[in-house]
């Protein structure tokens, strides 16, 4: 399963494309994910993008984009506007009905009390925080695209922290959701509401997270009014079998 490690800010908005190759498949179909990590000022994101209302609150939604959106035009008329700024444009290749995932974080080294009969001791593992995105295409026999996404977000508790030997050990907070979304060509889809500002505040208490690609620069530049934007989209490949 390939990874890819970058991170993200308030909140989180997820697009994706489709589009189909005109000539015919030769070889072992894969899906290729365009991803672009951006931020979107928040007045914007339903308005512009054509996400259900409400995208941008804290609850993990799935909202259709209309199937008529020229995305791609829709985009640069953000950027030019100073509305959008992109920040990475990684992609992802994924075997027709495999799986990969995209995770934007690093690790919290995390001590656990273990208590025997000679007394107390204090073991460390190390816990993953961030950004995790599952995904799993699947070609249906209509020519679409079933695709499930699994979005996970993993932040910091200090407000449930243990204390240990003058330590405040922070408990960790997941949320998560998992979509199914079909599509037809040329159709999108959003994911909104995953992250929050208490979230973005408990990944700037980690030391070192400013050097971590993309998430530093999040995190520098941090703007109230804007929501992290992934946007990925999706095109079926093939490859070649030579001829003999």
């Amino acid at each position: 399963m390939p990874s890819t490690t970058l991170m993200p800010c308030r909140g989180l908005l997820l697009l994706a494309a489709l589009t189909f190759p005109l000539a015919a498949q030769t070889g072992p179909v894969q899906i290729r994910l365009h991803l672009r990590i951006a931020q979107v000022d928040d007045a914007v994101i339903d308005l512009s993008l054509g996400t259900a209302a409400g995208a941008a609150e804290l609850a993990p939604k799935v909202s259709p984009i209309r199937a008529d959106m020229n995305l791609a035009a829709m985009l640069q008329a953000l950027e030019a506007r100073g509305a959008l700024r992109i920040l990475a444009e990684p992609n992802l290749t994924i075997a027709d009905g495999g799986e990969a995932t995209f995770r934007a974080g690093g690790e919290f080294p995390y001590p656990n009390l273990k208590r025997g009969p000679e007394g107390t001791s204090v073991t460390v593992t190390f816990q993953q925080y961030g950004l995790l995105l599952g995904f799993q295409p699947r070609l249906t026999e209509q020519g679409g695209l079933h695709l499930q996404v699994s979005p996970e977000v993993t932040g910091l508790d200090f407000a449930n922290a243990t204390v240990l030997q003058g330590f405040s050990i922070p408990s960790l907070s997941v949320r998560k959701v998992r979509a199914d979304v079909d599509l037809v060509p040329g159709q999108s889809f959003a994911i909104a509401g995953l992250l929050d500002q208490q979230t973005l505040d408990s990944w700037s208490k980690i030391p070192g997270v400013s050097g971590i690609p993309v998430l530093g620069a999040l995190l520098q530049r941090a703007d109230p009014k804007a929501k992290l934007v992934i946007l990925v989209t999706p095109e079926v490949v093939t490859q070649r079998i030579a001829a003999l």
